[in-house]
C-alpha cells in the first residue's frame, strides 16, 4: 500500500528569497560544528534563511582565512540578521561573528560604442570592487521585499515613516476593526 503523504500544490507554497548575504564564524574556531548544526536547527522553521558552508578560504566568505571557515548565509534584511543572532544566543547560547551583510546588486551592461558589447550581458555585484565605473552604460536593480505589516491604528503613522525612511512605500492600507484586531 502507497502512504504518501500529501504535498500542497507549488502555487500554495511560498518561499522568501535573501536578499541579503553575511558570513557567520564562531567566535572559536573549534566551535564551527556546533554552530553549524545550531544554524541547521534554526533555518528548520526559517525558511528564510539560505546557509552555504565554506571552507573560509575562498572570497564567497567575508573575512575569508582571517576568520575561518564560516557559513554564508542569506537573509531578509537587517532586522532578520539581529533575530538570527539573537536566537543563537537564547536557544543555543553561541555568540557568532557576523560580518557586515552585503546586497547582491543585478547589473545589466548595456551595448554602447564604449564596449564591444553586442548584446546585454547581467552580472551579479556584492562587491564595491566590482562595481561598474561611471562612464559604463548599465542598468542597476537592487532586490526588494514586498511585505504585510499589521499594527494598531495608533502605531500607523510612526510605521510609515519608518517605512519611508528606510525608502520603502506603502501600496495599501486597510483598517481593521477592534474585534479583527
Amino acid at each position: 500500500k502507497n502512504l504518501a503523504l500529501p504535498t500542497l500544490p507549488d502555487a500554495l507554497v511560498n518561499v522568501s528569497k535573501a536578499v541579503l548575504f553575511a558570513s557567520v564564524h564562531p567566535m572559536d574556531g573549534d566551535e564551527f560544528d556546533q554552530l553549524a548544526a545550531a544554524v541547521d536547527k534554526l533555518a528548520l522553521n526559517d525558511t528564510g534563511l539560505e546557509v552555504t558552508k565554506t571552507s573560509g578560504s575562498n572570497s564567497e566568505v567575508q573575512g575569508g582565512p582571517f576568520l575561518g571557515p564560516g557559513l554564508r548565509i542569506g537573509f531578509q534584511g537587517l532586522l532578520h540578521v539581529e533575530i538570527f543572532r539573537q536566537r543563537l544566543m537564547d536557544e543555543f547560547g553561541l555568540e557568532a561573528i557576523v560580518t557586515q551583510p552585503k546586497v547582491p546588486y543585478r547589473i545589466t551592461s548595456l551595448p554602447s560604442k564604449n564596449n564591444n558589447l553586442e548584446e546585454p550581458v547581467t552580472r551579479i555585484v556584492e562587491d564595491l570592487a566590482e562595481w561598474p565605473k561611471p562612464a559604463e552604460r548599465v542598468k542597476i536593480e537592487e532586490p526588494v521585499v514586498q511585505v504585510r505589516i499589521v499594527a494598531p491604528v495608533e502605531y500607523v503613522g510612526n510605521v510609515m515613516k519608518l517605512i519611508t525612511s528606510k525608502r520603502g512605500f506603502g501600496l495599501e492600507t486597510e483598517p481593521l476593526d477592534e474585534e479583527t484586531w
